[in-house]
């Protein structure tokens, strides 16, 4: 799962810095937006109809994946534009700690609400044995 998610990062970084250097970096970050909403919605529809297996679940992953990869150069050269120049280290900083708390606090929240609502057959104790030791979720013997 986290080769799915982090290859499009080392395939798409380079070529969307380029592309968000020759393009309207706004119209870059709508569109992008939009194929990352279009994504997700459209996981949460094939969820809706019971249509996803593993494959699925990945596909979408690889590319929600591109989206945030061709997304992420076009933001952080942005940000000069959107900010004053007093303002620039502590809206740089702000931008990478809202990545790095996301990354880790997206899959904790996940798992418990796999857990809260039991509908989730992926969380199993192989996934959640991981998140024992970030003590967000404690691994029931009765799993």
């Amino acid at each position: 799962m986290s080769t799915v998610a982090t290859l499009p990062f080392f395939l798409f970084t380079f070529p969307a810095g380029a592309i968000a250097d020759m393009v309207d970096r706004r119209r870059l970050l709508c569109i992008m937006n939009f194929w990352l909403a279009i994504i997700a919605a459209g996981l949460a529809a094939l969820v809706w109809l019971k249509f996803v297996n593993p494959y699925v679940i990945l596909a979408a992953v690889f590319l929600l994946g591109v989206g945030f990869a061709i997304n992420a150069p076009a933001w952080t050269a942005i940000i000069p534009e959107v900010v004053t120049k007093e303002e620039l280290p502590a809206a740089i900083t702000l931008g990478g700690l809202q990545l790095n708390i996301l990354e880790l606090s997206g899959p904790q929240s996940a798992v418990c609400c796999c857990l809260y609502l039991e509908q989730c057959r992926i969380c199993d104790q192989r996934i959640l044995f991981s998140f024992r030791d970030l003590g967000v979720a404690q691994v029931a013997e009765t799993h």
